[in-house]
């Protein structure tokens, strides 16, 4: 279960084998006829051929088709993943990416959240003869957390993380009540470098909750989702509506406007927002990198891991 597309990083090492990351083509075919029991992401666009209009596939080959032949329940939005019945699922929900699930109600209401595909996926993986008689294995992403910390992006990295953990809940909930299901919570590295507080900041002794975290609940959008309403108008008046309309901000400077006026039209403006909420947020970041930090791991159930961990150690 993937919130980017299934072609990926981290769902590509699990299912597909290649010498680049980026051979997004490549990837989907392998994972198509990988016989997983449950796909639920984006990334429909490299199952399709070009010739089909919404496909890059440059063989022309159509995977959904093979998909479909393949005796999956083949389903495109949510209404038809929770109706969908049989032991194997595939759902592409987006051409590419999906959504932030905080823009999700407002750009995208016909996706599934990441709790929704959590439970749906082991709801068919657990009433499967194979998930009944040999367990199953499942990979859940909370993976915009990770673009959004590129970006400098507390909205997104805030509203993502809080997805995820709805995702955790649904999978605790069946873990409890199964009582033989081990589940591992952890990320392949840190990013962003993100700091509560920053140079510009007041002093702690005078700094309340209301400085720092009232502006993040104003937020009704990440800054990709204004990115996208800003695409085809990036007039001075459309720009400050729309900030104060969905992020509560109605003190952008001259050089703040022009700095998103300038940005490329096919650029990631999220990297000029983010840093605009973080500004005033108390939200500090070091870089639009990885860091090295050691990231944390979560565990529960039987044979649970505890305690610093060799990262290909968490695959044994």
């Amino acid at each position: 279960v993937i919130k980017r597309q299934i072609q990926h990083a981290s769902p590509a090492a699990f299912s597909a084998h290649t010498h680049s990351r980026d051979l997004y083509n490549d990837i989907g075919e392998q994972q198509v006829y990988q016989n997983i029991d449950v796909v639920l992401a984006g990334g429909e666009q490299y199952l399709l051929p070009k010739t089909d209009g919404r496909g890059v596939r440059p063989d022309d080959e159509d995977l959904v088709k093979v998909v479909q032949d393949k005796g999956y329940s083949y389903v495109r939005n949510r209404a038809q993943m929770h109706a969908a019945s049989g032991d194997k699922l595939f759902g592409m929900f987006a051409p590419d990416d999906m959504v932030y699930e905080l823009d999700r109600a407002q750009l995208a209401p016909d996706q599934p959240s990441r709790a929704e595909m959590t439970r749906k996926a082991i709801d068919v993986l657990s009433r499967s003869e194979k998930g009944r008689s040999h367990g199953f294995f499942l990979f859940v992403e909370g993976s915009k957390v990770d673009w959004a910390a590129h970006a400098n992006d507390p909205t997104g990295v805030a509203s993502d993380l809080a997805a995820y953990d709805d995702a955790v809940k649904v999978a605790l909930d069946f873990a409890r009540a199964d009582g033989n299901t081990l589940i591992i919570g952890t990320s392949d590295h840190a990013n962003g470098g993100l700091s509560i507080g920053r140079t510009e900041s007041k002093n702690y002794t005078t700094t309340d909750e209301d400085s720092l975290v009232v502006p993040l609940r104003r937020a009704t959008l990440t800054g990709e989702g204004l990115a996208k309403l800003m695409a085809q108008d990036r007039s001075e008046a459309h720009i400050r509506e729309l900030m104060s309309r969905h992020w509560g901000l109605q003190d952008l400077s001259a050089k703040e406007i022009e700095a998103i006026q300038a940005y490329p039209p096919k650029g990631w403006l999220q990297y000029v927002l983010g840093p605009m909420i973080s500004l005033r947020t108390g939200v500090g970041w070091t870089t639009h990198g990885h860091t090295g930090g050691d990231p944390f791991l979560y565990s529960f159930g039987p044979g649970r891991m505890t305690g610093l961990q060799e990262n290909t150690d968490l695959a044994h």
